[in-house]
């Protein structure tokens, strides 16, 4: 007991017999304790972490000495006079779980840390109150809810972003009836809303701009506290039915093949709708909306309705009238995200007998590998021209964009002559501006090119040049994207809700002329996959593709 009443004493009252650098630390746990995050009978401690220490360990603990709340440890710190050092508390739960502090001193960006300036003798950093972060009370089970001054602060800045910085805020949409949009949107925060809630305000907004690179995403600290609570299927749309055509983690009793008719109790067509109308895209293009909300539909729902750890699914069974339901467990956020933004595919396959071969791309992404898509790409045109093939077969589907680093040599094996990729010089891409040399194993066969509605951007310009100029036919659906589109785009975090706003700043148009602004590159041949065939296991539009070989 004599130890506790000295330590309080230098504490508090800053005794003179302090060595350099001793200073006292208190931060007021009361509230964390009031909202469960911070529980001490369970073991949970208090812990110092700076740039003093890396920012790492966990032997400067801070405790409680006379059981007011107020949680206090005396460190000797090192460095001279002047020193500026910058420091945080976390909560350190029983199971290692780390709890930190949120933005304690905003206006120290971009984390908001803590500062002190050392001074060569004892200092004492006063009572300060642990600043929570208001995502971790969902480890907690409580609700994660924003104040309507912090809701109108975060809205005022989403739309200044968009008022000063979007290169094209009004191209779709008139300014009067965005104006419009923006004050009756702003009249609904009325009272506290959770990230979800929120977003729904926001979302009509974004949807409204038709710019497929302009749109919003909940903070990652949301996904964080989705373990276990996102829909446990992956979907297709066939013949306006949601199909199951794989699940995220474990197998799920929904037999692949099923249409799902009503998820928690809401039919699913009407679930798929709302989701598309509040999806950005290029000019609104229902085709990308739709193919996207299959796509992400398990973020996209918990992204507007909210988390939960289970999902009521009717469905009918495959090729049948007769339904069923079932009461699924959710699954986890890395599960889910593997089966939309997995490794992109490149696959070449040559049928030497048919004298064809067919090329997958589904992605353009490769930014930091660019040398790696070139030379593979390099490599199938060499079989290609070495086994003298005579019909090709370019799978775009999916493909919804990437680096035109990636799509422009694409195109140098496709063109009959050197083509400009795009309509002008957009910075870092303004040799792509004059015409690309044709590749030296070129293609000059029977080109076929499939496409959907998910071919957006960069893959837009390419099959926009492909259509343009003649290329081969293109088989399949309407694209998602098309000759031009918006991006350079900007991430920003929503200082309060944290929710993630990204803006497009520059437009980027292909090297074409007299092309629909307002709608995807229509194909020559259009098919869909249907249904039926899907349960027969056709793919309906690579058939097709393969009856136009020569």
């Amino acid at each position: 007991m004599r130890w506790v009443v000295t330590l309080l004493c230098i504490c508090i009252m800053g005794v003179e017999s302090w060595a350099q650098n001793d200073i006292c630390f208190r931060v007021n746990m009361k509230d964390a304790v009031d909202r469960e995050l911070f529980v001490p009978a369970e073991g949970d401690r208090v812990i110092l972490r700076g740039n003093f220490c890396g920012w790492v360990g966990n032997k400067w603990v801070l405790r409680d000495l006379d059981g007011d709340g107020i949680y206090l440890g005396v460190f000797t710190l090192p460095g001279d006079p002047g020193t500026e050092i910058e420091y945080k508390y976390l909560v350190l739960k029983s199971d290692s779980t780390v709890f930190w502090e949120w933005q304690p001193e905003p206006e120290n960006a971009p984390f908001g840390n803590r500062r002190l300036t050392l001074t060569g003798n004892a200092q004492n950093t006063g009572k300060a109150l642990l600043t929570i972060d208001r995502y971790d009370l969902a480890a907690v089970g409580m609700p994660v809810v924003f104040t309507v001054e912090e809701l109108q602060k975060d809205f005022a800045r989403f739309r200044e972003a968009l008022e000063e910085d979007h290169c094209c805020l009004y191209e779709m949409t008139e300014k009067a009836e965005m104006d419009a949009l923006f004050d009756q949107q702003n009249s609904l925060l009325t009272r506290p809303m959770q990230p979800h809630e929120f977003y729904m305000v926001l979302a009509p907004i974004s949807a409204r701009i038709g710019c497929g690179h302009s749109s919003l995403w909940m903070s990652q600290a949301y996904w964080t506290y989705a373990q276990g609570k996102l829909l446990p299927l992956e979907l297709q749309m066939m013949d306006g039915y949601a199909v199951v055509t794989g699940y995220s983690g474990a197998e799920q009793p929904v037999p692949l093949g099923s249409i799902v008719l009503e998820l928690d109790g809401r039919p699913m067509k009407e679930l798929v709708a709302e989701l598309a109308a509040e999806y950005s895209a290029d000019a609104f293009n229902e085709h990308f909306r739709i193919s996207q909300v299959a796509r992400r539909f398990p973020m996209l729902y918990a992204r507007r309705y909210g988390l939960r750890g289970a999902y009521n699914v009717n469905y009918a069974l495959p090729g049948r009238k007769t339904s069923a339901d079932a009461l699924l467990r959710g699954t986890n956020p890395e599960d889910v995200a593997e089966n939309i933004w997995g490794e992109p595919k490149l696959e070449f396959e040559l049928r030497e007998q048919q004298s064809l071969a067919i090329l997958t791309i589904n992605s353009f992404g490769y930014y930091d590998r660019v040398p790696f898509f070139t030379g593979f790409i390099d490599s199938c045109f060499q079989v290609i021209k070495k086994h003298g093939v005579r019909n090709l077969v370019l799978d775009l589907r999916g493909n919804d964009g990437g680096d035109p680093f990636c799509a422009a040599p694409l195109f140098s094996y496709l063109e009959d002559k050197p083509y400009p990729y795009f309509a002008a010089e957009y910075g870092k891409y303004a040799r792509l501006a004059e015409p690309v040399p044709v590749a030296e194993n070129a293609f000059r066969g029977n080109l076929i090119t499939l496409i959907d509605g998910r071919c957006f951007s960069t893959t837009g310009h390419l099959v926009a040049l492909l259509k343009y100029h003649g290329i081969g036919r293109l088989v399949g659906s309407e694209t998602g994207g098309t000759y031009i589109c918006n991006a350079a785009t900007d991430e920003l975090h929503l200082s309060n809700s944290r929710l993630m706003q990204f803006v497009s700043r520059s437009s980027f148009a292909a090297a074409v002329k007299n092309m629909d602004r307002k709608h995807g590159v229509q194909p020559e041949i259009e098919v869909r996959q249907h249904y039926k065939e899907y349960l027969a296991g056709r793919d309906s539009v690579m058939e097709r593709a393969l009856s136009l070989a020569k």
